[in-house]
């Protein structure tokens, strides 16, 4: 007679199982595409609690936090009830800092929480963030664009003097 495994048995053996990081980053995704970011957080949750040094999820874990700030929506569009704004402000901004920890070039972080400093009306700190953000990419045209309306600035003064700009040796 074959013995068959008991509840307790079968967690032990899914509890061994890896996590598969991939598959719940991209069903993340899926669910915030769909606005469902109470749902994305706890993929997201499972792949820091196996990978805590996960830049991706600390990314999304900071984008569903700041989905209805950055999109403009209210929160109980998206999260079913009210969110205290205040509180997704910091899970965004904490989330977004981890993830810049264990990828300090991952340009879509600074990005993210410089909109969500210009939303709360801090724009040096956006400006700070944004020029962080193209020293590291200097292709990236929307950030300038954002740049040159906070500031006023041309863009060719907000890229870094080194960036060739198609001039010769003499500068013509």
């Amino acid at each position: 007679m074959k013995h068959k495994p008991g509840r307790k048995e079968i967690q032990k053996a899914s509890a061994r199982k890896p996590v598969d990081t991939q598959s719940l980053l991209l069903h993340a995704r899926r669910c915030m595409d769909d606005h469902i970011p109470g749902k994305a957080l706890e993929l997201l949750e499972k792949v820091v609690e196996t990978d805590p040094d996960n830049a991706e999820a600390w990314l999304r874990i900071g984008l569903c936090w700041g989905m209805s700030l950055l999109e403009n929506l209210p929160s109980i569009e998206i999260w079913g009830e009210e969110k205290d704004e205040e509180l997704m402000v910091e899970n965004a901004i904490h989330a977004l800092e981890k993830a810049i920890e264990f990828d300090p070039e991952l340009v879509t972080a600074y990005n993210a929480m410089a909109r969500i400093y210009m939303i709360r009306g801090q724009e040096e700190e956006a400006i700070e963030l944004f020029n962080l953000s193209l020293s590291i990419d200097q292709s990236q045209l929307d950030v300038v664009d954002e740049l040159q309306e906070i500031t006023g600035s041309p863009a060719w003064e907000l890229l870094d003097k080194e960036t060739d700009m198609g001039d010769d040796e003499d500068g013509f």
